[in-house]
């Protein structure tokens, strides 16, 4: 998970990057914030998880019991990803 995070921020920082002086940046870069703020409280349950990891029972690989956190995680790496792909469009 903590790979799937990396990966969104990322995405997020690039898609800052490409949104700075255009015309709509603003609006993206409200966008790009909201998603760094779930990406960051993602974080903040990888972290703390990894800490309480050696007391508790990890559930099995491919179970479906995953925390709120790693949903929103998975959310904000789709927003990124659906983010940047719209703006490589709007460059081309």
């Amino acid at each position: 998970m903590a790979d799937e995070l990396y990966k969104a921020y990322n995405l997020l920082i690039l898609a800052c990057l490409r949104s700075y002086g255009r015309p709509q940046a603003p609006e993206n870069f409200r966008r790009i914030i909201a998603s760094l703020v779930e990406l960051r409280e993602a974080w903040e349950f990888v972290d703390a998880a990894a800490a309480r990891a050696p007391r508790r029972r990890r559930a099995k690989a491919g179970s479906s019991e995953s925390p709120p956190s790693a949903e929103a995680a998975r959310v904000a790496n789709r927003r990124a990803r659906r983010f940047a792909a719209r703006q490589g469009a709007k460059n081309s």
